[in-house]
């Protein structure tokens, strides 16, 4: 039940050999609201991207390096201009864009409330 969403949410979420769901920090909080206020959030951030795997792929990939675009392209095995292609995609269908800061939190909380809603999907149902 919910220890497998905690376990599978650290794991997702720490890149560090040892993590628990209290290493989480502020995005326990986000893992705790209800699947229909994370779904309503991922359609307001993402809107048509969130149904658009490479979009979220690449997105991700740049969250998860930091925004160092070379690094994100070659975790791809996409050339750096075909990632920045895929953000400037991104910012066309979201109005939002990784290398603004502020826009940068709200998507990578998005990414997250995507995995979040997947780990619950995926979650077997209470016998």
């Amino acid at each position: 039940g919910r220890s497998l969403l905690e376990a599978r949410a650290a794991l997702d979420a720490v890149a560090g050999p040892v993590a628990s769901y209290q290493d989480l920090g502020s995005l326990e909080l986000l893992l705790s609201l209800p699947g229909a206020a994370l779904e309503a959030f991922v359609a307001r951030v993402l809107g048509p991207a969130s149904s658009n795997a490479w979009l979220l792929e690449s997105l991700a990939a740049l969250l998860d390096t930091g925004c160092r675009w070379s690094e994100a392209a070659d975790r791809l095995g996409v050339h750096r201009h075909t990632l920045r292609y895929r953000m400037d995609q991104l910012r066309k269908q979201t109005g939002r864009h990784p290398d603004d800061p502020s826009q940068r939190m709200e998507l990578w909380l998005a990414v997250k409330a995507k995995q979040a809603l997947a780990a619950r999907e995926a979650e077997p149902a209470p016998a």
